[in-house]
């Protein structure tokens, strides 16, 4: 499985890094293509806070016993490569990283925010001409 087809039916995000390659972004990470048969997560505390030292040392703790593979081992960062078909390790790498699914829309959903979205148009534009500024 490839970072594609991993993001698709986790319903994640994908950009392109500097290098071109595809990543799955994260606040606090990213989850990438280690191998043909694997995926990596890279954890990096953010440069504008404290390091995470404890954060990355317990779930780096846990990510080994759930089998995935530690790659690189700093203080407050690190890199772990995982199995795309095993669900526990997936779990703990998106935590890792950071990275937040897209939520899911219902029909409903989405016709009431078109509905809502449509009367705040019309509101709109009656505001507009009681002002008698036209800005649609």
């Amino acid at each position: 499985m490839n970072i594609t087809e991993f993001a698709e039916s986790h319903r994640l995000k994908t950009q392109r890094d500097g290098c071109g390659d595809v990543i799955v972004p994260g606040k606090s990470g990213h989850i990438y293509e280690y191998s043909d048969s694997e995926l990596g997560v890279i954890f990096v505390s953010p440069v504008n806070r404290d390091p995470r030292t404890v954060f990355w040392k317990r779930m780096s703790a846990a990510c080994v016993l759930a089998g995935m593979t530690r790659r690189q081992q700093g203080d407050a960062e690190g890199a772990l490569s995982f199995d795309p078909g095993n669900s526990n390790q997936v779990k703990l790498a998106v935590k890792l990283a950071g990275v937040r699914p897209q939520r899911r829309v219902s029909e409903g959903q989405r016709a009431a925010a078109a509905a809502r979205f449509a009367q705040y148009r019309r509101n709109l534009a009656f505001k507009a001409l009681q002002e008698g500024v036209c800005r649609l």
